[in-house]
């Protein structure tokens, strides 16, 4: 199969600017906040330890009394974290940019609501009583969290005590309804259409159910006899249901076809070598933000197996765009194995299409 270029649709995410103006949340995709100290070695520092410490670094976020989220970035690789041991991060990413939020929501040794952490977001302006409101974020689970269902709470003033403390439960405005992130470090949107019944100025996100609710989880990993649960949160977003407008689903600006590695290997074939030099040469003379590869299989093969495959192949070609100049914390690489397939699995053609690695443009000032 020959790589396909769509040049249009290039132009179209180099040049098109989606301005979400009406959204309530400031800094909803976390890029103002101050991350946590990166280094090379295992150290503490890689968490938040008090509840002054988030609000000082959070830049539009507060969160309650004994609550310490974590604020992530895609460049920190290496991580501690108390009760789950270290772990080395290569297969996360932010959904946006390279901030993101992380909360522990079940289980840990200190206490049970030092393990309910809480996001709190002051809205931009009150909402309107009895008026409808789109409500969006997305949730990425750590390896070794169960996985279990997130929830939003809205009030008209600022929590200052654990919603799940005792006596102070509250019922959330919106549940999700299964289980979120049965894939690690996959990122999951949640939303739901709301109706104020108050002027609400504030929205939490957590965990608010009650453990008398047995509320269902699934433990994902083997092995894992202490369940305790670690999310990312990323792009945060309320926006009145009237103005609220669906965003088109992006499409790749370069496909590369299967013709760019042979069968079951991620070396690239060198006629895929002036295609890519090109492709560097438009992005180093472009206000690029974010250049996202994915990866892509047929299902020939185990899944497991499909989904290695799928990641190798974006990152060799992540590499070979980092040779030619563009800077390593621009690229994003992941691979969604046999999961997303635009053709019939049924003959060789189909396979062939449904082989593939695709190039996502984002500019400056613009949401996928």
């Amino acid at each position: 199969m020959r790589f396909t270029i769509m040049l249009s649709a290039f132009l179209m995410c180099l040049l098109t600017t989606l301005v979400f103006s009406q959204n309530l949340v400031s800094n909803p995709s976390f890029e103002k906040s101050i991350p946590l100290p990166f280094s090379t070695q295992i150290s503490p520092m890689f968490r938040t330890f008090t509840q002054s410490q988030f609000n000082q670094n959070s830049n539009g976020f507060i969160t309650v009394y004994n609550s310490t989220p974590d604020f992530i970035s895609s460049d920190n690789k290496l991580m501690q974290f108390a009760d789950f041991g270290n772990y080395v991060l290569s297969d996360f990413n932010a959904k946006t940019g390279k901030m993101a939020l992380g909360i522990r929501i079940l289980g840990c040794k200190v206490s049970d609501i030092c393990c309910r952490e809480v996001i709190q977001i002051p809205l931009m302006k009150p909402l309107q009583t009895k008026k409808k409101y789109y409500v969006e974020f997305w949730a990425s689970r750590m390896i070794g969290s169960p996985a279990i269902p997130l929830s939003i709470f809205f009030s008209d003033t600022a929590l200052i005590e654990n919603p799940m403390a005792k006596g102070h439960h509250v019922k959330p405005h919106l549940l999700t309804d299964t289980v979120v992130g049965k894939k690690v470090f996959e990122w999951v949107k949640i939303s739901d259409t709301i109706e104020a019944k108050s002027n609400y100025k504030f929205m939490s996100i957590g965990n608010f159910i009650d453990d008398d609710d047995k509320t269902p989880q699934l433990i994902v990993e083997k092995g894992n006899s202490f369940p305790r649960s670690y999310y990312f949160i990323d792009d945060v977003m309320v926006i009145p249901l009237d103005e609220y407008v669906v965003p088109k689903t992006p499409k790749p600006a370069v496909v590369m076809g299967d013709f760019t590695f042979n069968t079951g290997e991620w070396k690239i074939l060198p006629v895929s070598f002036p295609i890519l030099d090109s492709l560097a040469r438009s992005f180093l003379k472009s206000p690029i933000d974010t250049i996202r590869l994915v990866g892509h299989t047929d299902n020939k093969g185990t899944a497991d197996m499909n989904q290695q495959l799928s990641l190798h192949r974006a990152q060799a070609i992540k590499n070979y765009l980092i040779k030619k100049g563009i800077p390593q914390k621009q690229i994003i690489a992941t691979g969604k194995g046999e999961n997303e397939p635009i053709s019939e699995n049924e003959t060789e053609n189909g396979r062939k299409l449904n082989r593939r690695v695709e190039i996502f443009i984002k500019k400056y000032g613009t949401l996928e």
